[in-house]
């Protein structure tokens, strides 16, 4: 295909402004628009559809609860607390925040947030978060299913 140049911009040293043909991917959703959950930006679409999920079961929720001083050294950020009506930890695995297996250092992170909480931390899966309604299901059966252990 031959391009014609569309326009010369001379303040710029004569370069070339191509008119190119749009591509259009059929495959694509529209985009979601994300909100704040609690007045903190959410890290993805997944915690954005958990935190969605959770206020469709009519539950509250703390997002992003500190443990240990949170971002300081040797602290920890739970995605969700949920108060159901105990406190309830959840966590979002993803291989992005995760090293693709479960380590010493998330071993460790999990036994100090159960100690705390003197309950299992509850996961749900980016991989199973692709809708809002396969986020409800998932997270309804994460927080009321049997307690499973973590994958990543």
């Amino acid at each position: 295909m031959k391009l014609k140049p569309h326009r010369m911009n001379l303040e710029r040293g004569l370069k070339a402004e191509f008119d190119l043909p749009k591509f259009e991917d059929p495959q694509k959703d529209e985009e979601e628009e994300i909100g704040l959950i609690k007045g903190k930006a959410p890290g993805s679409i997944q915690e954005w559809r958990v935190a969605k999920s959770i206020m469709r079961m009519g539950l509250d929720f703390v997002f992003q609860y500190p443990i240990n001083g949170g971002h300081q050294v040797g602290g920890y950020l739970i995605d969700f607390v949920v108060i159901m009506p105990w406190p309830q930890p959840l966590e979002v695995q993803s291989i992005h925040w995760h090293t693709g297996k479960y380590s010493d250092n998330e071993r460790l992170r999990a036994k100090v947030i159960e100690d705390i909480f003197k309950k299992k931390i509850r996961y749900v899966y980016e991989e199973s978060l692709g809708s809002d309604e396969e986020a409800y299901r998932h997270v309804k059966k994460a927080l009321y299913g049997p307690i499973m252990e973590p994958r990543y």
